[in-house]
């Protein structure tokens, strides 16, 4: 039941932001009791939460397709290519909601909050770097993950400035044209 409010809350999140308001006009939307509205102790941080993890969880699938329809004898993709093609089309995922999810963002940087939405981005930089083929198991394993952090993280935020017509200037366009 969680999670088909938090998945309904997400069509009034561009009017009402990520918000109780949100969460209220789920609970309507689904014909539930308004005493659901107790299951989110952390609010609408709960919705950008979730929608953040179903992102994840959706960048996985590509990557795990990717890999399952590569051929034997295909030769590897580079990863440097790899790395910007997984955080560019993970970014491009937030694009429904990129109006609104600096606000988003906001929410799960409170510290009440920041410590699942940590485990999570750990999450997705660890699968990003499976499906690169990353094995190692020394101090590589640290900084590649530190790296890949960063470069997301710093372009996550440059993207949420970019008020430039299908953002040329941040990084969904690093591409070779």
């Amino acid at each position: 039941m969680k999670y088909d409010i938090l998945e309904s809350s997400l069509k009034h999140v561009t009017n009402h932001g990520w918000s109780s308001v949100s969460l209220k006009l789920a609970i309507k939307d689904l014909e539930l009791s308004e005493a659901s509205i107790g299951m989110f102790k952390l609010g609408g941080a709960e919705i950008a939460l979730h929608y953040d993890q179903s992102l994840n969880d959706d960048l996985e699938d590509i990557m795990a397709q990717q890999q399952d329809e590569r051929q034997p004898d295909a030769p590897e993709v580079p990863i440097a290519h790899f790395l910007k093609d997984a955080i560019k089309t993970r970014l491009e995922m937030q694009l429904p909601h990129y109006e609104r999810w600096s606000e988003g963002l906001a929410l799960i940087l409170d510290p009440k909050v920041a410590p699942k939405a940590t485990k999570q981005f750990a999450h997705l930089i660890d699968d990003i770097w499976f499906y690169a083929g990353d094995k190692s198991t020394n101090i590589n394993w640290y900084t590649r993950r530190a790296s890949v952090a960063a470069i997301y993280g710093m372009t996550e935020l440059y993207m949420l400035q970019d008020k430039s017509q299908s953002f040329r200037r941040h990084g969904l366009s690093l591409t070779e044209e």
